[in-house]
């Protein structure tokens, strides 16, 4: 039997609780409107842009790697969540997708030439199906994310993707 435990986002620091993933995005998204409506922004799309923008760490790797356990054999390759959340794109509007591809896969790493070798670009010069394995196991995990959009009352096209 399969234990059910909270999708983590941030694991315990310096003395801090875990942060699952609903409540990481909760802030993100809040965070994100207050700015850009402060800034001069399209609030709607930069809320749009903090819900995705984590989704893959729902991922089995990112899941593996944050409750320290061993990650399983077909999940050992470099993981990037930001990819793993782009499989999220088909419940958005596509007149959103170029904002929130440009929102959701450099908000961490270059998309090339990082130092550890994990941008994008880098990940395709190095081959292997790096796609598929940010996709892996998809209908496993997909489900559990979604929640968390439909948690937020994210506005999207509630679909099987």
């Amino acid at each position: 039997m399969k234990t059910i435990r909270p999708l983590l986002a941030k694991s315990a620091e310096r003395g801090s609780l875990p942060l699952t993933l609903l409540d990481h995005t909760q802030q993100v998204k809040a965070a994100a409107e207050v700015l850009a409506a402060k800034l001069g922004y399209e609030v709607r799309l930069a809320s749009l842009g903090a819900a995705l923008h984590d989704l893959g760490k729902a991922h089995p790797h990112f899941q593996a790697k944050i409750y320290q356990e061993e990650i399983p054999a077909q999940h050992q390759f470099p993981h990037r969540h930001e990819l793993s959340s782009l499989g999220f794109l088909p419940l958005f509007d596509p007149a959103d997708w170029e904002a929130l591809i440009e929102m959701v896969v450099a908000h961490h790493k270059s998309i090339w030439q990082d130092p550890r070798e994990r941008g994008i670009l880098d990940l395709q010069r190095l081959g292997g199906p790096w796609l598929a394995n940010h996709l892996l196991d998809w209908e496993e995990w997909s489900a559990e994310a979604q929640a968390v959009l439909t948690e937020l009352r994210v506005p999207v096209q509630m679909r099987q993707v």
